[in-house]
């Protein structure tokens, strides 16, 4: 994920799918998130996250401005993990598409 940061033509998409993601890999995501605005595709999906893995990432999602599209499909997220998405969803307006269907 390193090659995020810095790059001259940043990527405006990532596809992290099929992968399970460790802890570690997720708080290094949220801190790579944090410095990249300018991704407008972000997808997650079947990377086995969870309620607290989506809750973690949701400040780092709300500071992606230019983020429209966003895969949480295919994961163990409940009706409450989709509430943080929803919340990112319903203050910040950042989504037009959304995937959290298995």
């Amino acid at each position: 994920m390193a090659f995020l940061g810095g790059d001259a033509n940043p990527p405006t998409v990532l596809h992290l799918d099929d992968r399970p993601l460790s802890q570690e890999a997720l708080r290094a995501l949220t801190a790579v998130l944090a410095h990249n605005y300018h991704l407008k595709t972000l997808s997650l999906e079947n990377a086995e996250l969870e309620d607290n893995d989506v809750r973690r990432l949701a400040p780092a999602l709300a500071a992606l401005t230019h983020l429209r599209v966003l895969k949480l499909g295919k994961n163990k997220i409940s009706s409450a993990g989709a509430a943080y998405v929803a919340f990112l969803i319903i203050i910040y307006y950042l989504l037009s598409i959304i995937y959290l269907f298995y």
